[in-house]
């Protein structure tokens, strides 16, 4: 059977999308005062995907094949995840999409919420990393897809807001604080101010690998 241009034209797409490293940003806001209860928090993440372009260079009107087929490996690899919007910045387009995330204590993570992106938290640890069980296998998966292309090149963002009624030290590990390298240090965060945490690559390799990752931890 003859390959149409349109599958050629989408498996090029797939292969430039993740062979440039398919740059993927997770990011959210939470507040202090969800990381120090004992209650589970439930909301929305934005995940941004790096690809080729928004619109089909065919006719502006559609979109880019590379869009379609985010739309349609973004799920396979996040659960729940739903595509808002796709835009351009500067020379860079990215596919803008929604998944869900859950702060729950570490252990207490009901099934449902083990398929999502977890921020643990307990007595010792102010903000770890969990994701779901064969998050790894699934970036394998989309790999495989394309023909040993690179997979997901993944970041976390969290901001954390301190609404406490006064500043809050931790300790922090194998992290940016507000882009600053923290690898092992205290830090404060001022009382109405928010700071941002990104995990480094280690700890998200280490995540990935299955193991929930302690990134703020409480003082002793």
């Amino acid at each position: 059977m003859p390959i149409s241009r349109r599958n050629i034209t989408i498996a090029t797409s797939l292969l430039v999308l993740l062979a440039s490293g398919c740059k993927t940003e997770v990011s959210t806001q939470v507040k202090l005062s969800q990381l120090l209860d004992d209650e589970t928090h439930s909301q929305k993440a934005d995940l941004l995907l790096e690809i080729p372009a928004c619109s089909s260079y065919e006719d502006s009107r559609e979109p880019s094949s590379s869009l379609i087929e985010a739309e349609e490996m973004v799920p396979d690899v996040f659960a729940d995840a739903v595509l808002i919007d796709c835009f351009s910045k500067e020379f860079d387009s990215y596919a803008h999409f929604e998944i869900p995330i859950h702060i729950v204590v570490a252990g207490k993570q009901t099934e449902a919420q083990s398929r999502n992106l977890q921020i643990i938290k307990d007595e010792r640890r102010l903000l770890g990393i969990n994701l779901p069980d064969g998050t790894q296998d699934r970036m394998n998966r989309v790999r495989d897809r394309t023909m040993g292309a690179t997979s997901m090149d993944l970041t976390v963002i969290i901001k954390v807001e301190n609404d406490m009624e006064s500043d809050w030290t931790f300790t922090a590990l194998s992290t940016y604080i507000d882009d600053t390298p923290a690898m092992l240090g205290q830090y404060t965060v001022k009382i109405d101010s928010t700071m941002s945490v990104r995990p480094s690559d280690v700890t998200i390799d280490l995540a990935l690998s299955g193991e929930a990752v302690g990134v703020l931890y409480n003082e002793e």
